[in-house]
């Protein structure tokens, strides 16, 4: 394993930190310290002054920007924890206050074998559709999510649109917890071993209870036997709790008590039964709002959000559009296939109201059209899918908005990316009509000496780049 190390301090803590390491560490968990912050590895800045903290160089803040597999530490003097900005917390991934190298080290190789065990998870993993995703937002999600199955036993709350992929989230979480280290004896929960789902959109506030607690033979008209509830079957395993935001007030009380105590009587029953089990919960509501107004029970929802991850939409993992389509269409045609150019582009101006779900149900009307080959081309789109793809207008604006959001979310600053888009549409307007700069000036609507100095920065810039 290897890590930098960016000192702000005494250079004497590069030595520092390599003896401390060294003599912390196995054989089995060694690192290569190197003192040159990469991007490519975990890294460590270490600051042990106030100016130090406040005077950040911008080079070192670049190579040191944290993602969720290549975590960087910032170490202070607990004394220091006071002067942490917000750009600190954007900037790292985790905020070390330690008075000695020995506890710093101690945190950082635990912090990187705790990484390396969800990289691990999420690597051997089965749900190649699930895992599936390259953007910020989506590795970020993964991570927190994969952490939070294989490190914890508490309840998740899990929000998000319609399509994101909650109840999947819920299933990965089941079988990660499978793989997590058994509890510790002082604690009361059991490592998940089969998923029980309720559906609580698809219920009457009549059928809910004889659902989540069963009944007793005899407890309502129809009711010809004992019948076990979710809580029976979820007992030293795992119950998800789907829609959980349409429960009735009556029943949010119920489960309350099951939460609290473990305790909980089927309906028409006066024995009281228990049972052990992690509770994973979903919603597309905003629950936090409706708690505020009495609309669900403010103790409830604290009981269910242990730990809260919100899936991102589609909309906000626009770099993971194409990999997810290709994967989607390789499923159902049973091939290795390859996306022309223009499909590309019909996927990415696309909107996607029903975020992954939409997706997958688009790339499955595609498989059905195509006819073989090793292409995907706009031939094997469906007509009624392509409606809007030749309205120009539509397509540039909306493909222009969705390159705008790649960037400014990737970290360009407005005035970069202004320069950028200035001088991209110069160079393509002048190109389009052959170096005619009175042509090129008028399709733009600027004055034809601006292009002149333009033409002529372009040179001055390629000659310097060809003298370096």
């Amino acid at each position: 394993m290897e890590f930098t190390i960016g000192c702000l301090s005494d250079p004497k803590d590069y030595a520092n930190m390599e003896t401390a390491i060294a003599n912390f560490t196995h054989a089995d968990d060694s690192f290569m310290v190197t003192k040159n912050l990469s991007c490519r590895h975990p890294g460590v800045v270490i600051a042990k002054t106030k100016d130090q903290l406040k005077h950040f160089q911008a080079e070192v803040l670049n190579l040191t920007t944290a993602t969720p597999f290549v975590p960087r530490f910032l170490a202070i003097k607990p004394e220091l924890l006071a002067s942490i900005t917000q750009e600190h917390l954007t900037t790292f991934s985790d905020i070390l206050p330690c008075d000695s190298f020995k506890e710093l080290c101690q945190k950082i190789v635990c912090r990187l074998q705790r990484t390396h065990a969800v990289k691990q998870c999420i690597n051997q993993s089965k749900y190649s559709y699930f895992v599936h995703g390259i953007s910020d937002a989506w590795q970020k999600t993964l991570f927190e999510l994969t952490e939070a199955a294989l490190f914890s036993s508490s309840p998740i709350l899990i929000t998000g649109a319609n399509g994101t992929g909650k109840e999947l989230a819920a299933q990965w979480i089941n079988d990660v917890s499978l793989q997590a280290p058994p509890p510790s004896s002082s604690s009361t929960s059991t490592s998940a071993k089969t998923l029980t789902t309720v559906d609580c959109t698809g219920l009457s506030k009549e059928l809910m209870g004889s659902e989540l607690f069963g009944h007793a033979k005899g407890a309502f008209t129809g009711a010809h036997y004992n019948r076990e509830g979710a809580l029976d079957l979820a007992n030293n395993g795992t119950l998800f709790l789907d829609e959980i935001g349409e429960m009735d007030i009556p029943l949010q009380a119920g489960l309350l008590r099951v939460l609290q105590e473990g305790t909980y009587k089927p309906v028409g029953s006066n024995t009281w039964k228990r049972s052990n089990f992690r509770l994973i919960s979903a919603t597309n509501r905003n629950l936090f709002e409706q708690q505020k107004t009495g609309q669900f029970r403010q103790d409830l929802y604290y009981r269910l959000s242990g730990w809260e991850c919100k899936l991102p939409s589609l909309q906000e993992r626009l770099a993971d559009i194409v990999p997810l389509a290709r994967l989607f269409i390789e499923n159902a045609t049973k091939k290795k296939i390859t996306l022309d150019s223009c499909v590309e582009s019909f996927l990415l101006t696309r909107e996607y109201p029903g975020n992954i779900r939409e997706l997958k149900h688009l790339c499955e009307r595609i498989a059905n059209r195509f006819v073989g080959g090793e292409r995907i081309t706009l031939a094997d789109i469906p007509c009624s899918d392509l409606k809007d793809f030749f309205n120009p207008e539509h397509n540039q604006l909306l493909q222009l908005d969705n390159l705008v959001e790649m960037a400014v979310f990737s970290g360009i600053n407005l005035k970069a990316l202004q320069q950028r888009v200035n001088d991209t549409a110069k160079a393509v307007a002048i190109k389009h009509y052959d170096g005619n700069l009175k042509a090129a000036a008028k399709i733009l609507g600027v004055h034809e000496r601006t292009l002149q100095l333009h033409k002529a920065r372009s040179k001055s810039d390629m000659a310097s780049n060809n003298a370096c």
